[in-house]
């Protein structure tokens, strides 16, 4: 809080990298669509931008860890979630989705952003280009 308190720049620079960073994503969005599509399911106002397959597939996890591995060797560093919350007790344990999340900082540039979103969405198209998605998988 002290430091937010010195520096209040900080939290309108982290505003304006998210709200960039969900407009290049909405830009972009007919990129990350081939046989399945990547869609923002996250609230636009937040640091953490969480994205899903449109439809489910049978090969969601695979699809999101290997977007996710991708974009590593290619210098961007993303989570992919497997779709269980593994720290939940078995009594209380919950399936989520599959996703892709991306963490913005107020600390990043325009450059970073762009990045970010163009290997993310070559990774995407590249990935998903491989998996054999349709009405019944």
């Amino acid at each position: 809080m002290r430091v937010l308190e010195q520096h209040p720049e900080l939290v309108q620079r982290l505003q304006a990298n998210i709200r960039y960073i969900y407009k290049r994503l909405d830009a972009n969005k007919n990129l990350l669509t081939l046989k399945a599509k990547l869609i923002v399911t996250s609230d636009p106002r937040s640091p953490i931008v969480v994205l899903q397959l449109e439809r489910e597939s049978i090969y969601e996890s695979a699809i999101m860890s290997r977007i996710m591995r991708e974009c590593l060797q290619r210098g961007v560093a993303i989570v992919a979630s497997s779709g269980q919350d593994a720290s939940a007790s078995s009594h209380f344990r919950t399936e989520l989705a599959p996703c892709i999340r991306m963490t913005v900082s107020a600390l990043h540039t325009k450059d970073d952003a762009d990045k970010a979103i163009d290997t993310l969405i070559d990774s995407a198209i590249s990935v998903i280009s491989q998996y054999p998605i349709g009405a019944n998988s």
